[in-house]
């Protein structure tokens, strides 16, 4: 578009220094759109290029002889490159591991703003963020440092509530369920309960989202008993680590009654553990 325009020149002044420069790396680089932009004073930088392009990209935009590098959100994180402006081009990326499209992160965001102004190489600097209409408000709070921190509790769960169990804290359902209230995860389920899977139908029938906090505790103890290393009395062999050493063990396993598995009646029901200590010299 810029070549159509005849507005190159605002990019790369002709027969200057820079020009003649990049005309002549151009001709030693290996990747052949690299080859074809360099002359004009663009670069792109991403993993599918050659090492040596790579650096050869980076030494010359650090150099100011490219004024446009185009390259994906990993070279904010990779490599420190300050410039004057950075243009977020699209927000969403690819997850393979969910399986669909999602917005940037927080971090990634400020990351690759981050790099626009630097205070030792620049006096001002400018981000542009390019986004869909729906996600506008989501960015301008993030601008605005808006966004509240939500809890990251859930996935952890089961680890940390046999911890509580080993310590004693939480004897049988009603204990855990209790605790649970009392944790930053119950305080962000009631502010943003959509978030955590909260519809607005559970939320009428259950305000305090008791019902929620016992799914919450059902579904840890399930993991808990799926977890491959999972220890039962039968199972116990006592070993010794090393010679003169003390070394200390605990072990946790969970077991719920078998009335559990109605969390109606739930919270009634023992909530029973069997923890180990095992001291080898």
């Amino acid at each position: 578009m810029a070549e159509e325009n005849d507005t190159l020149g605002k990019f790369m002044k002709e027969e200057s220094a820079s020009q003649e420069i990049c005309r002549e790396m151009a001709e030693t680089v290996k990747s052949n759109d690299l080859k074809e932009l360099l002359p004009f004073g663009f670069g792109i930088h991403h993993a599918g290029l050659a090492r040596s392009d790579r650096e050869l990209v980076e030494s010359l935009f650090a150099d100011g002889h490219i004024q446009v590098l185009v390259s994906t959100a990993t070279l904010a994180w990779g490599v420190n490159l300050p410039a004057h402006t950075v243009i977020i081009k699209g927000t969403q990326i690819y997850n393979p591991e969910k399986g669909k499209w999602v917005e940037l992160s927080m971090m990634d965001v400020i990351q690759m703003l981050g790099r626009a102004g630097r205070p030792q190489y620049d006096n001002s600097g400018t981000g542009i963020i390019i986004t869909t209409y729906t996600e506008l408000q989501y960015y301008l709070s993030l601008l605005n440092q808006q966004l509240p921190i939500e809890s990251q509790m859930v996935t952890p769960l089961p680890d940390i509530l046999n911890a509580e169990i080993v310590l004693g804290s939480i004897q049988n359902v009603r204990d855990a369920v209790h605790w649970l209230g009392y944790t930053y995860l119950y305080i962000r389920m009631l502010k943003n309960p959509s978030l955590y899977g909260v519809s607005s139908e559970e939320l009428e029938s259950d305000p305090v989202l008791e019902q929620r906090l016992l799914y919450l505790i059902h579904t840890a103890h399930r993991a808990v008993q799926g977890q491959p290393h999972q220890v039962r009395p039968e199972d116990w062999q006592p070993a010794v680590h090393g010679s003169g050493a003390r070394v200390v063990i605990f072990l946790c396993v969970v077991h719920l009654d078998r009335d559990f598995q109605r969390p109606s009646q739930a919270l009634g029901q023992r909530y029973r553990a069997a923890a180990y200590l095992l001291a080898c010299r």
